[in-house]
């Protein structure tokens, strides 16, 4: 049954991902964890990039990258060294909203991102994983600037790092139009994480991957 399960979780993804490998754990907060190990694992590098905002678990590894101040007040004093937090991309409420200087928002946090990259490599600290929620789900539903992750992606990998797709809250067919956040911005992520309706109240998370990546735990 759980083979069964995994190629029909399998056969829901676009077309062409390339990502064939399911991994089953019993939280949203273990699939996070697992998914930053993967991470460091296949890249050899250990810093993580995340988003102020965010909330991802509860475990260590799942906290580490958990910025949201609605659960922790203090939660950007207090990161461990191999995280790095960027800038949420909130049109609605972030540093950048509506057009500037000929750039859309989207651009102008993702040129914000490359920066950052830039800034950890010179300092030894070059990227193993970028995590994003593919809709803003803890910062209140809000959709990602246009060719704001897109761009991410494409930046982060050129940095050496893979994208982790965090669709615990906001993927599995809660879109609507389609079933993955991550389809809402055209991108495919190098690792995804779910939980919550997956199980319809049953404890059941998972990760999805290549075996590439998944192997390299081994």
């Amino acid at each position: 049954q759980l083979a069964e399960y995994s190629e029909r979780l399998l056969a829901l993804l676009p077309d062409g991902t390339g990502l064939d490998t399911v991994l089953l754990v019993n939280s949203g907060s273990e699939a996070v964890d697992l998914a930053l190990r993967l991470a460091q694992a296949a890249t050899g590098r250990k810093t993580i990039v995340g988003l102020r905002e965010a909330s991802h678990g509860g475990t260590m590894a799942s906290d580490a990258v958990t910025t949201s101040a609605y659960d922790n007040p203090y939660a950007l004093n207090n990161r461990p060294d191999w995280v790095h937090i960027a800038d949420v991309p909130n049109r609605l409420r972030g540093t950048y909203r509506g057009e500037a200087d000929d750039m859309t928002v989207g651009a102008m946090y993702a040129a914000d991102l490359a920066r950052d990259l830039d800034e950890l490599a010179e300092n030894n600290r070059k990227v193993a994983g970028f995590i994003c929620e593919s809709v803003l789900g803890n910062a209140g539903g809000v959709l990602l600037p246009d060719g704001y992750l897109a761009e991410a992606y494409t930046r982060v990998r050129a940095a050496g790092g893979l994208c982790i797709a965090d669709e615990v809250q906001v993927g599995f067919g809660r879109m609507g139009s389609s079933f993955w956040g991550f389809e809402q911005s055209g991108v495919v992520p190098d690792i995804i994480t779910i939980a919550k309706p997956m199980g319809n109240g049953f404890p059941i998370g998972g990760v999805i991957t290549t075996k590439e990546i998944a192997d390299s735990l081994a």
